[in-house]
């Protein structure tokens, strides 16, 4: 069948209806995971792809600016910030997303999948052919005529099936563009772990906290931890919390009014002392000339 792109967007935006059970979600707006956050920023604790199909947005993230045209998609991953998200009018997309918890009690070779993700996180953005936005409409269609359907025991799992096979096109797509080869699925203890660190920082939106405190959620030693994050990543677990920590106080400083103590205090830092020598120390200058230097830029 001739692919008519005008024919497939009016099927899939008629009476569409999003999916969302917590684990999985289908949606075809960005308002409808803007959840927390600020105003214009969010951290993201599950993996995201977004695909634009009609016009194209502007969007950061970690404060790298990217801009995604039409059929291209942008995939990010637990524990990146999300910001100014700025669509064109004409602006459609539609956005998947998946815990790593779906993954870890899924069917599909999750190591495979990971490997995908963090080979493309320097360079988050692909074209997507004609056949391949076909594939996609298509999927699109069957989850919009399931979603619906009255609740019945085996709903929830029809929806996780189309929609693996869904994730596991996204991934042949990133597959094609990516220059290093898929090694044999082989789960280790240690990379378990290490997604469960990353989803875990995700979840706390920020929040300074301890190695320690990171390895009791995971019921392992810091040192261990400490081992195997940084095996796995080149970075140690302490870097990767303050990472995350340093981006949401950009953000809060960036885009809120909030006083430097009150987000210190949302932040978790046990006394605005502490939280300045750190600002300092990360971004090179104190808070009140990070949020001026911005304001003046805007």
């Amino acid at each position: 069948m001739a692919f008519d792109k005008d024919e497939r967007i009016k099927a899939i935006e008629n009476n569409w209806t999003d999916y969302d059970d917590g684990d999985l979600f289908v949606v075809n707006h960005i308002s409808k995971i803007w959840l927390g956050g600020t105003a214009h920023s969010f951290c993201v604790n599950k993996v995201i792809v977004i695909v634009c199909y009609q016009g194209y947005f502007n969007i950061c993230l970690n404060n790298y600016s990217f801009r995604v045209g039409e059929d291209n998609e942008i995939i990010c991953y637990p524990g990146i910030t999300i910001s100014d998200f700025i669509p064109s009018e004409n602006m459609k997309c539609i956005i998947l997303g998946f815990s790593v918890r779906s993954m870890d009690n899924s069917f599909f070779a999750t190591e495979q999948v990971w490997q995908r993700i963090f080979d493309v996180k320097d360079a988050p953005i692909i074209h997507l052919s004609e056949e391949e936005m076909t594939l996609l409409f298509h999927y699109a269609g069957i989850v919009k005529i399931k979603s619906p359907q009255q609740a019945t025991p085996f709903q929830r799992r029809m929806m996780h099936a189309l929609l693996q096979s869904l994730i596991y096109a996204f991934f042949d797509f990133f597959s094609k563009v990516s220059d290093k080869p898929l090694q044999p699925v082989n789960v280790h203890r240690r990379d378990q772990i290490y997604r469960k660190f990353i989803e875990l920082l995700g979840k706390e939106n920020g929040r300074i906290c301890t190695v320690s405190y990171i390895a009791r959620q995971l019921c392992i030693t810091p040192k261990y931890l400490s081992t195997v994050i940084k095996a796995s990543s080149g970075r140690s677990p302490i870097e990767w919390i303050h990472y995350h920590t340093i981006n949401a106080i950009a953000q809060q400083l960036r885009y809120t009014n909030k006083s430097f103590k009150d987000i210190s205090n949302e932040l978790g830092f046990p006394n605005q002392h502490v939280f300045s020598k750190f600002v300092k120390t990360q971004l090179g200058m104190s808070s009140g000339a990070y949020r001026l230097r911005f304001q003046n830029e805007l």
